[in-house]
Order: structure tokens, then sequence, then C-alpha cells
């Protein structure tokens, strides 16, 4: 449960990454760094994402 918790975390993490560069490009206009930390935050999740479905299959495998 702790992997579990801790993936959690980093998909918080990310989000909390992509809305702050949101509301710099709203303040400051939208550029290339914008854009890049918002591609790397989105690559972030897409891994975390795939992260949460490995260990939630490997718990629900040691559970029965």
């Amino acid at each position: 449960m702790d992997k579990l918790e801790n993936i959690v975390v980093s998909l918080k993490n990310e989000i909390a990454t992509i809305e702050s560069e949101i509301v710099i490009a709203k303040e400051k206009g939208f550029a290339y760094i914008r854009s890049r930390n918002i591609r790397k935050a989105a690559q972030s999740l897409k891994i975390a994402a795939q992260d949460l479905r490995t260990v939630s299959s490997e718990i629900l495998k040691e559970s029965k």
C-alpha cells in the first residue's frame, strides 16, 4: 500500500506542476519553457499511471 500512496503523491505533484505552469502562462504568456515543463510533467504522469496499474495488479495477485 505504501507504493500506491507514493505513486499518488507523485501524481499530485505533477498535476500541481502543470497547474502552476498554466497560472504562469496566464500571467506572463505561453512560452517554450511553459510548454516544455507541461510536456515533461505529462510524461511523468503517464509513467506514474503505468506504475499505478502495475502495482495495483501486483497487490491484487498477492492478496489472492
